[in-house]
């Protein structure tokens, strides 16, 4: 009787935090569930000579069903530069995910510890983005290049050993927003 009446208070302790947790993380991990929110801040656009543009831009991230979240990205004061995509599981356990801009296009998303890393082509231009939470903001970041190199460097033998040509890109615009939750 003693035996199971420490059971059954062991259980009424730690129950609680089996239901404080499931609140906290009902999908397991903290992606994204901790990246829910309204974020806002400044996009600055930079070509090699500095400082091109800069415009506010907000990242609302909210959860729908079966895993599914909002990715909605506006760009300037108005719906003009408003972006409705949804962020969508592939398989969590691996950090894949993936970008439906509900338009045909799917961009697969890689979860690196606290950093996402999509790399695409379109028109011409290589982008590497990246949104890493930091603390209490999000870092969203986009690096675009020629998706051709601009030169090359190797293609030859040193010291005997074959060495491999390496393409070389030069970074034409950075894209680059410190965001913080409202």
């Amino acid at each position: 009787m003693r035996k199971k009446s420490l059971i059954c208070a062991l259980f009424i302790t730690i129950a609680p935090l089996f239901v404080v947790s499931a609140q906290i993380l009902p999908d397991g991990p903290n992606f994204p569930y901790t990246w829910v929110g309204e974020w806002s801040g400044d996009l600055n656009i930079y070509a090699p000579a500095g400082l091109v543009q800069s415009v506010p831009m907000k990242l609302t991230i909210l959860p729908l069903e079966n895993g599914i979240y909002t990715w909605t990205i506006q760009y300037g004061p108005d719906s003009s530069g408003l972006r409705p995509y949804l962020l969508e599981p592939v398989e969590p356990a691996k950090g894949q995910y993936q970008i439906n801009e509900n338009n045909g296009i799917v961009l697969p998303e890689l979860l690196l510890g606290n950093k996402l890393y999509s790399m695409f082509s379109v028109q011409g231009a290589l982008l590497l983005s990246t949104v890493e939470k930091t603390g209490d903001e999000l870092r969203y970041e986009i690096i675009s290049t020629p998706q051709e190199p601009s030169a090359s460097t190797g293609d030859t033998t040193f010291q005997g050993e074959a060495i491999p040509a390496v393409g070389i890109y030069n970074i034409s615009v950075r894209q680059f927003a410190i965001l913080r939750r409202k």
